[in-house]
Order: C-alpha cells, then structure tokens, then sequence
C-alpha cells in the first residue's frame, strides 16, 4: 500500500511514475533523538491526535502550528514543485545508478520464485524415486504436480501467487531495506511539500513521486532517518520527529 495522504496542496502533484529502485549495500541509518520527545514548550499531543482521527485537515493545522513555534522547519518547506519531464543524465547526476533501468519491471522476485519451486520439487522427485515398491512410482509425480498446481494458480488467480511471490521474497536481506527506502521516500516528499500524512505502510508501492529525486537528493540525511525510523515501526509522529531532529 502507498502513504495515505490527504491532498491539500495543489500545486502538488503526487501521481508522477517513477519506481526508484536501486542496489545498495548495508548501511547503518542515523537518528537524532528520532524516538525522543519535542523540544521543551513544544506540545505534540494534537497532532498525535489528529493523527489518530485520520483527518487531514487538523493533522495540517496542528503541524502548521508547530511550525510557526519553530520546530517543524521542514514541512511544507517545499512548495513549490511541480511536474515536468526528466532525463537520464539528471538522474544520473541525482545518484540513481543505471537509470535507464528505471522504467524496466524486476522479475527478481519472480525468477527466485519459479527457480525454488521447480528446483525443490524436482529434488525431492528424485530423492523419491527411490522408495521401495509403487511409492517409488506414485509420489515423484505428486510431488513434480506441484509446479503444475503453481502454474495453475498463477493463471487462475494471480494475486494469490502474487501474494506468495511477495511473502517469498522477504526472506532476501535487501527486500526490507528497498521496502523502506521507496515509503521513506512517499513520506517525506509528501511532508516536505505540504501533504499530512495519515499513516504508512512497508509494502512495496507501485508508483513514485517524479519531482523526489532531487529532494531526497537535498535532504538525505533526514530520508536515512525517516527509514531508519519506519522499519523500527514508529507512528506517524515518530517518523514526523525523525524528520525535524534529524542532523
């Protein structure tokens, strides 16, 4: 599921497709005091209560607020953006790595899928070929009808191979991190443009925001926050902290 945001700012335009997706190794992200409590004077409680009543208006008021106090410097501290096009060598120079790459699909997930299927079953096809009598006969074709039950799924109702697809692949080391680095990115674009967040989710989104490169670009250190933050599973204000006392 992508951030629910509620759509307030209309100079912003959220529905720009830009998968970011890149290859990264293990890092360990910084927060500054992401858990830690406001500043001293600073009240947090109606916007964690806005927060908790879904509504946009007041979560934007209550920030909007904060802001005028002085600790919410970075929302809506981005206004001013809006759609165009882009070209591969200023994705380039934003540090996305084989950006021609973008606009093609990853089938990662799905090749490791298949390959484990059809590999295991046909292993232990083998391995069953040796019992004793008809069971050396009978089971390796019960077990090798497996690959065909997957295929069968797949072409009945492909959102439930999906699904299994998608609990499959958490078990790459890099499927979190790529998880949280694409809703860090949705969350804080929307907070540096303007647009109360709601509430997130880690799945994988399918779409992403055109004009966010370069702000992740420029605020890098607090995007590293906001996803060190969101995989330790932190509320909306949490994440909304991670932002404002990132360093």
């Amino acid at each position: 599921m992508a951030i629910v945001a509620a759509l307030v700012a209309p100079t912003a335009n959220p529905r720009n497709p830009l998968r970011l997706i890149a290859a990264t190794s293990h890092r360990q992200w910084r927060v500054a005091a992401a858990s830690s409590s406001a500043a001293p004077g600073v009240d947090l409680k109606a916007l964690q209560a806005a927060i908790d009543k879904k509504d946009g208006e007041e979560v934007k008021q209550a920030l909007d607020q904060l802001k005028e106090v002085g600790w919410a410097k970075r929302w809506g501290s981005q206004p001013y953006v809006s759609r165009r096009t882009t070209s591969l060598r200023e994705l380039t120079t934003l540090g996305i790595k084989n950006a021609e790459n973008l606009a093609i699909p990853s089938v990662r997930n799905d090749a490791a899928f298949l390959f484990t299927v059809v590999g295991s079953t046909g292993f232990l096809a083998v391995l069953a070929g040796q019992l004793p009598g008809d069971w050396g006969f009978f089971v390796p074709y019960l077990i090798g009808s497996i690959s065909l039950i997957v295929l069968a799924i797949g072409s009945i109702s492909p959102g439930l191979l999906q699904a299994a697809i998608g609990a499959f692949s958490t078990v790459f080391p890099d499927y979190q991190e790529r998880i949280a680095r694409h809703e860090a990115a949705h969350f804080l674009v929307a907070y540096l443009i303007g647009l109360p967040i709601l509430g997130y989710s880690l799945d994988i989104g399918k779409e992403h925001v055109l004009f966010s490169a370069s702000l992740l670009k420029n605020n890098k250190v607090a995007h590293e926050a906001l996803m060190s933050a969101m995989s330790q599973k932190a509320s909306v204000l949490g994440c909304i902290e991670a932002i404002e006392n990132a360093s």
